[in-house]
């Protein structure tokens, strides 16, 4: 599209959010109707009644127990449509500061390395040998689980990695020595470091299966076949499997589990700061907080633990990828053809690549 023919104050947000916002600004226009209170778009010039209004409109969402986005929302609704309002609605926001020391405390429970790998381990068993018709989704979540978690990656990052995001050791890249970098297209925090970023995969067991899974395999293709929703219920599945399911872990908890590892083990935050992307060192150190808390609520019965362990001493044969290619265990026709849009066989033949089956 022509740079002329973009509207770049509209679209400096994408037009899922503008649609929050339109219903957060809506939501405000409502409540000031029934409660005879002026219009928002009325008060645009009057900074002192616009805070007076939104944290009017707070209180009430507060006492109606709303969810904490109501008020949120209606702040920054205002804020986009009245822009030059951003910098003088502190008394809103303190009321959101104020209502989110009230709630509960909510930890993310950290997936800790024991689990990540017996998941891990758990999927390819599924994978290779009790559940082979469903191998090309239980052996790509198996390796995407273990990645995901060395390589402090959110899950919308895991299940959008494609073939071509994935740079591995080879002569030309040299200094890569058993370790993979992943290049993450426009993820969650891209307004402030970027629209493309990278992560490292320093574990030689990810790599090797990265490498295997990447033979001959169409670049363009997800590594992961499927949405994200299919990858939290495969997660969702093998902790009830693994009989994991009361602590409350779910597919976002690989990303805190790694950084608290990191932390733990005497990793210095400024250094994990970079692996795991995080904007400010201040935001890392919250995290790295509420994550290392959320520990201290993680029990398992001791045969739950010792079948954990268990399931990783015995699962030795996954520490690298078959001798044998993935086309042996697993297909992507259908993945490939969805992706493709049915390109006619003689184009697809002419090709010569291997990966276009016909």
């Amino acid at each position: 599209m022509a740079g002329g023919k973009v509207n770049l104050q509209r679209t400096r947000v994408s037009k899922k959010y503008r649609k929050v916002l339109r219903a957060g600004y809506v939501d405000l226009c409502e409540w000031a109707l029934f409660n005879d209170r002026p219009h928002p778009a009325a008060l645009s010039e009057d900074a002192r009644a616009m805070s007076e209004l939104l944290i009017d409109f707070i209180q009430d969402a507060f006492e109606r127990n709303k969810p904490l986005s109501h008020g949120r929302r209606a702040i920054l609704a205002v804020q986009y449509e009245f822009r030059h309002l951003v910098k003088s609605l502190r008394g809103p926001w303190d009321s959101i500061s104020h209502w989110q020391e009230r709630q509960p405390v909510q930890l993310r429970v950290p997936c800790t390395r024991l689990i990540a790998y017996a998941v891990f381990c758990s999927a390819l068993l599924r994978g290779f040998v009790t559940d082979t018709r469903n191998a090309h989704l239980w052996i790509p979540f198996g390796v995407m689980v273990r990645t995901g978690w060395t390589a402090l990656m959110r899950p919308g990052e895991i299940v959008n990695l494609r073939g071509k995001h994935i740079v591995l050791p080879s002569a030309l890249h040299a200094a890569l020595t058993d370790t993979a970098i992943l290049m993450i297209d426009r993820p969650k925090n891209r307004r402030h470091l970027g629209r493309q970023q990278v992560c490292r995969v320093d574990d030689m067991t990810s790599t090797a299966w990265l490498r295997w899974l990447l033979e001959d395999m169409y670049p363009e293709l997800k590594i992961f076949p499927a949405s994200g929703a299919t990858f939290r219920a495969l997660f969702e599945e093998t902790c009830e499997e693994l009989g994991v399911t009361d602590i409350g872990l779910t597919a976002g908890s690989l990303r805190p589990g790694r950084a608290t590892h990191l932390f733990l083990e005497g990793m210095e935050t400024s250094r994990l700061r970079v692996m795991g992307r995080w904007k400010r060192l201040e935001s890392l150190d919250h995290y790295i907080q509420v994550a290392s808390a959320a520990l201290t609520h993680i029990q398992l019965p001791s045969p739950v633990l010792c079948n954990l362990e268990a399931i990783v001493n015995r699962a030795q044969v996954f520490a690298q990828p078959p001798s044998r290619p993935w086309t042996d265990f697993l297909s992507r026709d259908s993945q490939l053809r969805s992706h493709l849009q049915w390109k006619p066989l003689r184009s697809r033949r002419q090709c010569g690549k291997p990966w276009l089956i016909d």
